[in-house]
């Protein structure tokens, strides 16, 4: 890892450490329950450059707003967008002072939107709910309503209940609500119910709803009660209703093996080495049922580039605790681990000296950065620590 390469990788990971933040006192409204930061947006700015960025977040507190520390997207013409927190008051301040507004990420609008949307799930959920635990027999709302199948299983983990649905007004925002109830046995009363999950498929575009579908845990394993389900009811907000028997899957048991079955050609753990022999032997033996096919490429197998935390006292390869992980940062080498990036070393450290800079230096595979300090020396930057002990760690 060259020094210009290597110079460019830390300042990619100091901008999220080069402003120390002080914890304030919970206030009597947040006691209470009330959010604080009512009447706030979380809202993406475009800044020239990194530097610019940088330069942001450390004057962000004269514009009242608060920089968002883990957050920095790059754009293909160099610039940057990050996000910062504030009244609307407070954002117009930063506009006025030349920064470019973007999106609204979340806002007050949003969250009103948001309540909005959860009301008209809850009475969707509700509708759905009453329907399908109404006593007596219904007829779908033109069909819209389908169970596609309705199975009863049990395994190693207990007895279940599988159901898929399908309403015909389903769009790809999972809409509308479907509910399932079932019976506890011949003759018993639907009950149950249940708020189906709606399967979407991402892959297309846009997405498209495939069903709804859910699995319940009827009981324990070897249990008895409740009785297996004989009758599921699916009922939908938009009304549409259907019910139908549910079925065995794989009752009865496993198939005998045919004859001339044979097995244990596996008997304890093998290594890669003893797969590929085996492969082998197999193909050798029976070569009416089975041929080796050399794949045309190979692969790059199991490897990685080094990677070291900074943050604290903490060792590598140990997750930093409580505080330490907001001060963390994350050396990544240029390099794949065996190619040489194990090698490579950094220490974050104080200088012990007023007004310090911050400073990278680079000797061979060893980083140093030498930590900026105020007058008082104390260190202004917050990127591994905020101690007075400098840390060496190996990035593997």
């Amino acid at each position: 890892m060259n020094r210009k390469r290597t110079l460019r990788a830390l300042l990619a990971v100091s901008l999220c450490a080069l402003a120390s933040a002080a914890g304030a006192a919970a206030s009597g409204g947040e006691l209470r329950g009330i959010d604080p930061n009512q009447g706030e947006s979380l809202v993406e700015f475009t800044l020239p450059s990194r530097a610019a960025a940088m330069r942001l977040q450390l004057g962000a507190g004269a514009y009242g707003v608060e920089f968002n520390d883990h957050y920095l997207r790059r754009n293909a013409d160099g610039s940057v967008v990050v996000t910062v927190f504030g009244t609307e008051a407070e954002l117009a301040k930063l506009e006025a002072a030349g920064y470019e507004r973007g999106a609204t990420i979340e806002s007050v609008a949003t969250w009103k939107q948001r309540l909005a949307e959860r009301a008209a799930v809850i009475r969707a959920e509700d509708r759905s709910r009453a329907l399908a635990l109404r006593p007596g027999r219904f007829f779908t709302h033109d069909n819209e309503v389908v169970i596609l199948r309705a199975d009863y299983f049990e395994n190693y983990a207990g007895r279940f209940l599988s159901v898929e649905a399908k309403s015909r007004a389903g769009d790809r925002f999972g809409n509308p609500t479907l509910t399932l109830s079932y019976d506890d046995g011949v003759g018993t009363a639907l009950a149950n119910a249940r708020t189906m999950a709606p399967n979407i498929d991402p892959d297309t575009t846009p997405d498209t709803y495939v069903e709804h579908r859910e699995l319940v845990r009827i009981g324990g394993v070897s249990s008895s009660t409740p009785a297996a389900p004989s009758l599921v009811r699916v009922a939908s907000s938009n009304g549409g209703v259907a019910e139908a028997p549910v079925s065995i899957w794989l009752g009865g048991g496993l198939p005998p093996h045919a004859a001339g079955y044979l097995s244990d050609f596996t008997t304890r753990y093998l290594d890669p080495t003893e797969v590929y022999a085996r492969f082998g032997e197999l193909a050798a033996e029976f070569p009416n049922v089975s041929r080796l096919i050399q794949l045309p490429y190979k692969t790059n197998g199991y490897q990685r580039r080094a990677q070291a935390t900074m943050s604290g006292l903490t060792l590598p390869g140990n997750t930093p605790a409580g505080s330490q992980q907001a001060a963390a940062v994350v050396l990544t080498s240029r390099a794949w681990g065996h190619e040489g990036g194990n090698e490579i070393t950094a220490a974050f450290r104080n200088p012990a000296t007023p007004n310090s800079p911050l400073s990278v230096v680079v000797s061979g595979k060893d980083i140093v950065v030498n930590l900026a300090t105020s007058s008082t020396g104390a260190t202004t930057s917050w990127c591994a620590a905020r101690h007075a002990r400098s840390r060496r760690s190996t990035a593997s």
